[in-house]
């Protein structure tokens, strides 16, 4: 009679504990085998023990086959995913140079037409300043041959050339 708590342990893969402890303790050396009930729960006992933990092993070496085919099916699914999308990566990346080229030209330009633009501003005042010395050459004229009489005319003169200047600047 088997007096450990957990006698009536079965298990599908395995025989009966009961039986296989007890063939274990018949192979043990007489020392030992004890005759008291204790020694002999013991050895009972650690039978049952070391076929729990075999059995736990046994379910680990499951779990980590079952998660192992987890793995290896996600790494396929990951697989597909890059084959999908490494084209779509290849393309977005030949836009991506394309239009940094682009955009390297465009720069080019902008620096290309700020200089332009500092040129003819440039040339622009230089103009605005001939015209004013020519201004005031033209009222210095004016004011020599009128013999300084007629100063408002020369002024009114003065007055419609501003006008004109100013209306051909615009037309530009």
């Amino acid at each position: 009679m088997c007096i450990l708590p957990c006698q009536n342990f079965t298990h599908p893969d395995v025989p009966s504990y009961h039986t296989v402890c007890m063939s274990k303790l018949n192979v043990l050396p007489n020392r030992h085998r004890k005759s008291n009930t204790v020694a002999n729960w013991f050895d009972r006992y650690l039978c049952f023990r070391i076929l729990a933990n075999r059995q736990s092993a046994q379910r680990s070496r499951v779990r980590k086959l079952h998660y192992i085919s987890e793995l290896e099916r996600s790494v396929t699914g990951l697989q597909m995913e890059v084959s999908a999308l490494s084209p779509r990566v290849a393309f977005l990346d030949h836009q991506r140079s394309l239009l940094t080229v682009g955009n390297s030209h465009l720069r080019q330009r902008i620096a290309a037409l700020a200089q332009d633009k500092i040129f003819k501003d440039a040339h622009q005042e230089a103009l605005k300043e001939e015209i004013e010395r020519l201004r005031q050459l033209y009222h210095q004229q004016q004011i020599k041959a009128t013999g300084g009489a007629d100063i408002a005319t020369a002024a009114s003169m003065q007055a419609k050339q501003e006008l004109l200047v100013c209306e051909g600047a615009a037309m530009r």
